[in-house]
């Protein structure tokens, strides 16, 4: 994803991230804000997420999930090239959580399907196959992402190599917000049985694949379908 260059006035406070300093927007994603950044130590370059703060002062649950979550991501990563680390979250001086993510210096999916409509069926199947073996190594450790979209597949190189972005960032949010009793998602990348239990499952993530390969070659996500708690259940 192109960073976007804005005024510093636009930038967060040298002091907002923690012991990251913030140098340009990369978009908005929903509520959320991401920015390029870099550690101040070192300079590594990241992507820094600050989640809607709207939820600071009864989100500890959250941010105490993500913990462990950016641990188990980090130890998948060391594994699997094509998935994208978790390095680390807190909170932001204005109470939000913010995420530091690993930033591909690379177009996703999303940016190539709006810059060349869809994909011939060779390029797209290539692509599935890359991304359904990426989720399998995660399967296999018991992590889904839960919230893939074409957003999340950064496509680095001339050979499009894959790399699954965010892994289960944004489920863990969604399910904290189910459990208050918000309503899920209605995406076209999310499985009807996930949108009525607030759960992701590696089969979640195979319906996810499903409606990007769909999308891929057609150049529009399927139409999803109206789902209910008491439908699925039947």
């Amino acid at each position: 994803m192109t960073p976007r260059r804005i005024g510093l006035t636009d930038l967060p406070s040298a002091g907002a991230l923690g012991p990251y300093r913030a140098v340009a927007a990369l978009s908005t994603w929903g509520a959320d804000r991401l920015f390029l950044a870099e550690r101040k130590a070192g300079g590594t370059r990241v992507a820094v997420r600050v989640l809607d703060g709207s939820e600071s002062g009864r989100d500890a649950p959250l941010l105490e999930s993500l913990r462990e979550h950016v641990v188990r991501v980090g130890a998948l990563s060391a594994r699997c090239a094509a998935i994208a680390s978790l390095h680390e979250c807190g909170r932001a001086e204005d109470g939000a959580i913010y995420l530091a993510l690993e930033h591909p210096e690379a177009p996703t999916l999303a940016d190539v399907l709006q810059r060349d409509g869809g994909l011939d069926p060779e390029r797209a199947v290539r692509l599935a196959v890359r991304v359904t073996e990426a989720l399998e190594s995660a399967h296999m450790l018991g992590i889904p992402h839960g919230a893939l979209t074409p957003r999340n597949i950064a496509l680095e190189g001339e050979d499009e190599t894959v790399k699954l972005t965010e892994f289960g960032v944004d489920w863990l949010r969604a399910r904290a917000r189910y459990a208050e009793g918000h309503g899920a998602s209605a995406s076209p990348y999310v499985a009807p049985e996930q949108r009525a239990s607030g759960e992701a499952t590696p089969q979640a993530d195979v319906y996810a694949a499903g409606a990007i390969l769909y999308e891929a070659p057609a150049g529009r996500p399927p139409e999803p379908q109206a789902s209910s708690r008491r439908r699925v259940s039947i």
